[in-house]
């Protein structure tokens, strides 16, 4: 839906934002580094955790950081997504200088 409708399809080179990824809805049918890679593959730009689920444990960046970094070296995401990814998050951070 991203990648084909949204950018493919509508041409929209905007910055791409998930819901909380720690959400009912998708922590009920996926593992946490199952639903990073499912979302950095769909075209999602940047991942969003509340970090504040009861019954979860806290996360830190740190620890994330390093399931994309796995995901990288098992060949499950690309670096070229995530470069794409940080490229249109600056081109948003640059656009009120």
């Amino acid at each position: 839906m991203i990648t084909g409708l949204l950018r493919n399809d509508l041409h929209f080179t905007g910055v791409v934002f998930s819901d909380d990824m720690q959400m009912k809805a998708i922590s009920a049918e996926y593992g946490l580094k199952e639903a990073i890679e499912k979302a950095i593959n769909a075209g999602v730009d940047v991942l969003l955790f509340s970090g504040n689920i009861p019954g979860q444990p806290p996360l830190n960046s740190g620890d994330l950081v390093q399931l994309i970094m796995d995901l990288i070296k098992e060949g499950k995401v690309s670096s070229k997504s995530i470069n794409a990814s940080y490229q249109r998050i600056m081109k948003l951070k640059n656009m009120n200088q």
